[in-house]
């Protein structure tokens, strides 16, 4: 019995640790709006736009380019919380200086969220970068992270920019489950608009760490067929108490 209830317990520990964020899109623009990650809808155009070559990091690619004034969408439902989430970006962008958004998280209904100013990664509503390095036409990874305790933190190619208090709920996904990519809110007219090319977005279920950011590679490695099906969170959570019932039925024959 006490085997037994060491083994409750170190399963009911593993169990309740936080897991890692799982990827749960991974959209390439290989000539295709859908995602490697399968179960992710399709990515939706807004206005225009179309595949195009292009180089990123000495690589030759496909990717997404849009015009001034139009953009990308993405329902999310089921796939990760309102609050609780990250986003991967590589793209390049032909306006850094006036305001271009981003990201919209509030179904292009406020003016607030993620863009591009002053040569800076910015949160409007919340803060920005100061180290005015971002280039028109340079290549980019921005990632954001929003945890549960509404800790909103930005990146640029691995290092952080900015972080805030998310305690304005303006980086929490509406009811509406959309996610809007450089496309400007209706609130203020979407004049805040940049064109631009874009390679690759991923979505994570959770709020990546600075190390997790700063470990994401770029480009993606070439694609490998695996017939395995993908878990996800609660697949995780199932099978982890699958394999404890289990042992715990070996155990009591043992004893």
């Amino acid at each position: 019995m006490n085997r037994l209830a060491a083994l409750v317990s170190i399963v009911t520990v593993f169990v309740a640790l936080p897991l890692s964020a799982i990827e749960v899109a991974d959209f390439r623009f290989e000539d295709t709006l859908s995602s490697s990650v399968p179960g992710a809808p399709n990515l939706g155009s807004l206005g225009g736009g179309g595949f195009v070559d292009t180089t990123v990091d000495a690589t030759s690619v496909r990717g997404w380019a849009f015009p001034t004034a139009t953009g990308l969408d993405l329902d999310v439902t089921g796939m990760v919380s309102s609050d609780v989430y990250s986003v991967v970006m590589l793209f390049e962008a032909q306006q850094v200086v006036g305001y271009a958004k981003l990201l919209d998280t509030q179904d292009r209904a406020i003016d607030q969220g993620l863009y591009y100013v002053g040569n800076d990664l910015h949160f409007y509503g919340g803060t920005g970068g100061s180290s005015d390095g971002i280039v028109a036409g340079t290549y980019y990874q921005v990632v954001v992270t929003r945890d549960i305790a509404g800790n909103y933190i930005g990146y640029v190619d691995g290092a952080q920019e900015f972080s805030f208090t998310d305690s304005s709920s303006y980086a929490v996904i509406t009811a509406a489950n959309r996610l809007v990519f450089f496309r400007d809110d209706l609130s203020t007219g979407d004049g805040e608009n940049t064109a631009g090319t874009v390679v690759r977005i991923r979505l994570f279920d959770n709020a990546l760490s600075p190390g997790e950011v700063a470990a994401l590679d770029r480009l993606p490695a070439p694609l490998v067929a695996v017939d395995v099906p993908a878990l996800g969170r609660t697949g995780i959570l199932t099978l982890v108490a699958l394999m404890a019932v289990a042992a715990l039925a070996v155990l009591r024959r043992q004893s």
